[in-house]
């Protein structure tokens, strides 16, 4: 941002100060009291100590509230959802060759239940997206989990393997839902522990919990070749749901960033001397907030979302931003859901074939417990992608610098796949490419939760993943039929859908803007 426009912004953030107290909105401090406060209200934000009637943006107020027990609670809750999401996904794989052998279906109707799975995922994150910006961020969740429910318990009873990919399809239109919970890690956890939410919740949650919890729940429930126990493992898959609904209730707040932004300011003010209280951190009786200084915002409070979202695109460095890390996001979810896909047929063409390069159409081999456990145990070293994570905020080392190293990195490991290494091999090299993307994954959701304004951030966010997810039902086609001809094809396009994240950290400007 260049100087004019920063002192642009700050002249909107003085304008737009407004004063909160316990049983009124509040009106707007005198400008030139405001004027005069700015510095205190920065030294303020540096000690942690909010002092009455000096406006205070709502990022000062967070980081001065801290990290603390507040904000505990609330973490736990999101990351069950982002638990749900992956159980469910990662799921996929394990059932679909279940399905495959017990209803005796082509290449093609076994990917057709994956893909169905994936094919309201682009729209759902477009529509969740523009919903959590006009409700809020915890409406917008417990919506759109509401609806996962639903359809994934009507999964359970459904009568043939056609029914039970329409619902599956109507399931995926509330799959968007769980990223935008990074968003909300962004606007309600403090800047220097926004790590802990999106190692907690991308990484620990979904990558190591997550992936884990699918080839447990196999192993129990998928003891023999009993015909109809696929049903209670999708049941099974579906608890973790259930579970977030009643702890997002119970534990979940407004983000207050939202609320200030939307002119509710008293419900704010509520949150922030809740989260004083549980912080043990003093917040004054009348507390004076303003809009924080965003790029690409509007102060115009009646215009619609469509126009702020064409108005924050007109600027470059958001929209270089987004189109770079939406590249980097379609090669990270292609790694995220397809090598599941790839493990699993791996897998399954080495117990039916005694071999899994060359493929095969036969359809009599049922997964049995050792291929649940190698299944499992290629999600356990997953937990290296938080320590690394974890050693990239602290260093603060640049998306750029991650991207190029890790794509790099695994393009040149998945070439090792066309030599048909043993079994044991090719899972190692399949789960170290998930454990590069995923410390990808986590800094670009982190990037692209702050690149937006808040008024339309999860909207924005929506957008990208909209494009990051478009091709996602074509992943379980491409891979479950060409992994029956030959396992080189899918290598090939695994290679060359990683080829395009690579493009993208190329692209990326070093130092990314955040709002």
């Amino acid at each position: 941002m260049d100087i004019s426009e920063h002192e642009s912004h700050q002249l909107l953030v003085e304008r737009n100060a407004i004063q909160v107290s316990e049983h009124s909105t509040g009106s707007s401090a005198p400008l030139d009291e405001r004027q005069s406060s700015t510095s205190r209200s920065s030294d303020a934000e540096k000690t942690n100590n909010l002092e009455e009637g000096v406006p205070y943006t709502c990022s000062q107020v967070t980081e001065a509230l801290g990290f603390g027990k507040a904000q505990i609670l609330p973490l736990l809750a999101l990351c069950v959802g982002c638990f749900c999401e992956t159980s469910e996904m990662a799921s996929l794989p394990i059932l679909s060759t279940r399905l495959y052998v017990e209803f005796d279906l082509t290449p093609e109707l076994e990917s057709a239940l994956g893909s169905a799975s994936y094919a309201g995922f682009a729209i759902s994150y477009l529509f969740w997206g523009f919903v959590c910006d006009k409700i809020g961020r915890k409406r917008g969740l417990l919506l759109a989990y509401l609806w996962s429910l639903t359809w994934s318990l009507l999964c359970c009873v459904a009568p043939n393997i056609t029914w039970l990919v329409v619902f599956r399809l109507i399931f995926s239109f509330s799959g968007g839902s769980t990223n935008l919970i990074m968003p909300y890690f962004y606007e309600y956890l403090p800047s220097k522990h926004r790590y802990v939410g999106f190692i907690s919740g991308n990484l620990i949650a979904t990558q190591v919990l997550g992936t884990s919890f699918p080839p447990i729940a196999a192993m129990i429930i998928f003891r023999n070749d009993d015909y109809g126990t696929w049903r209670y493992y999708i049941l099974a898959c579906s608890m973790p749901i259930l579970i977030f609904l009643i702890a997002a209730i119970l534990f979940l707040d407004e983000s207050p960033r939202y609320l200030i932004k939307k002119g509710h300011i008293e419900r704010a003010g509520k949150i922030f001397r809740k989260i004083g209280r549980l912080n043990k951190k003093h917040v004054p009786h009348n507390l004076v907030l303003a809009d924080d200084l965003e790029l690409g915002s509007t102060e115009q409070d009646n215009r619609s979302v469509v126009k702020d979202i064409l108005q924050a695109l007109k600027n470059w460095n958001i929209s270089r931003n987004l189109i770079c890390m939406t590249l980097i996001g379609a090669a990270t979810r292609y790694v995220a859901y397809g090598m599941s896909f790839v493990k699993t047929e791996v897998i399954f063409e080495q117990g039916q074939s005694d071999g899994y390069c060359d493929g095969g159409l036969e359809r009599s081999y049922y997964l049995d417990t050792q291929d649940y456990l190698n299944l499992l145990w290629t999600t356990l070293p997953y937990s290296v992608s938080v320590l690394t994570s974890l050693v990239m905020f602290k260093m603060n080392i640049s998306l750029k610098a991650t991207g190029v190293t890790c794509f790099s990195a695994t393009i040149a490991l998945l070439s090792c796949l066309y030599m048909c290494p043993k079994l044991s091999v090719a899972l190692f090299i399949v789960t170290l490419t998930k454990i590069l993307c995923n410390v990808v994954t986590t800094k670009n959701w982190a990037s692209l939760s702050g690149v937006s304004p808040t008024g339309v951030r999860t909207s924005l966010f929506g957008l990208s993943c909209f494009l990051m997810y478009l091709p996602l039902p074509a992943y379980p086609y491409l891979i479950q039929v060409f992994s029956k001809q030959s396992q080189h094809y899918v290598t090939a396009i695994s290679s060359g859908i990683i080829f395009v994240g690579l493009v993208g950290a190329w692209l990326l400007p070093r130092a990314v803007y955040e709002n």
